[in-house]
């Protein structure tokens, strides 16, 4: 009876954690039906960890030796123009 009562509290636990965190972030909701989909950007059986966080440090690498060479003032003034003509 105990470990019943302990496993409906960690339940309810888990359930208001989920809550709280759809909350937080309006887009889980939008996205939930694709949760766990082939070949969408949730399908976490279809992508490899390892092989992801190489790409993102080498994506990293990259944008900082982009940020030492981009004039961060006129790249604002051009993405402001540019929105200005759209």
């Amino acid at each position: 009876e105990h470990k019943r009562q302990r496993l409906q509290e960690e339940d309810k636990k888990a359930q208001d954690a989920v809550m709280s965190i759809a909350k937080g972030n309006p887009w889980i909701e939008t996205d939930k039906q694709l949760f766990g989909k082939p070949n969408t950007d949730y399908d976490f059986k279809g992508r490899d960890p390892n092989e992801l966080r190489q790409r993102l440090s080498f994506l990293q690498e990259d944008q900082a030796k982009l940020s030492k060479t981009i004039n961060k003032k006129v790249m604002g003034m051009f993405e402001k123009a540019e929105q200005e003509y759209q």
